[in-house]
């Protein structure tokens, strides 16, 4: 809560491949919330998902890292590679 500082809500997974993996990206009234296997889109006033995005990658790589978007791009920074995701990527 902004006003308050208090925690409204957290997002917890029991299994470890849906943990958190990286920072996420705020943006507007979403979070996007990377794990490693996936990007989750939870609702920041109610931390509801509104949805999960599985991404393809190679079987040997691990998705995961810090978001940041620009421009209508995703940006992915692992600690192996920065991938980006768009509309023609």
């Amino acid at each position: 809560d902004l006003a308050t500082g208090e925690h409204r809500w957290q997002i917890q997974a029991d299994e470890p491949e849906r943990q958190g993996y990286g920072r996420g990206w705020l943006a507007g009234d979403v979070v996007y919330w990377p794990t490693r296997e996936s990007i989750c889109v939870v609702e920041t006033a109610t931390g509801h998902m509104v949805r999960e995005q599985v991404l393809r990658t190679p079987e040997e790589y691990r998705f995961g890292g810090h978001l940041v978007g620009y421009d209508g791009v995703l940006l992915v920074a692992s600690s192996e590679r920065l991938t980006a995701y768009g509309e023609y990527s």
